[in-house]
């Protein structure tokens, strides 16, 4: 069985990781419409790990740039669906999912903040090989 090494999405370059993420053009249009900076020449590049370390250390401290992952996450599904379904999402569609998704994590996070969950002490007595509570 012959793989295709092109990107599936594009056609244009070998779908490699970077290129899928950050290269291919529905993922560099994703990324020019999220709110996330993308400086000509630093970000992206044809550097996967300079891609991620510009995600990781390089953003301002914006509550709004924290989507990041989940727009990473979109534009590998998006690849998927492409790959098994045949289906195209256009990057408007990537990107307002990542939104809704990142929105959607952090609301639980704030109620996890608020919630005190009751502490469970319990002795472990090496003997019995049970747990007391």
């Amino acid at each position: 069985m012959r793989v295709d090494p092109l990107c599936v999405r594009c056609g244009m370059g070998a779908e490699t990781i970077n290129h899928m993420l950050f290269e291919c053009p529905p993922a560099l249009q994703a990324w020019a419409i999220a709110p996330i900076p993308t400086p000509p020449q630093v970000f992206p590049t044809d550097a996967l790990y300079s891609n991620m370390a510009h995600l990781f250390w390089n953003l301002p401290d914006n509550e709004d740039l924290v989507m990041y992952p989940w727009l990473l996450w979109y534009i590998w599904k998006a690849r998927n669906y492409k790959v098994f379904s045949n289906d195209d999402y256009n990057p408007q569609d990537v990107m307002e999912s990542a939104v809704t998704e990142a929105r959607a994590w952090a609301a639980v996070q704030t109620l996890n903040q608020k919630m005190t969950l009751p502490k469970i002490c319990y002795k472990y007595n090496p003997e019995d090989k049970i747990l007391n509570f």
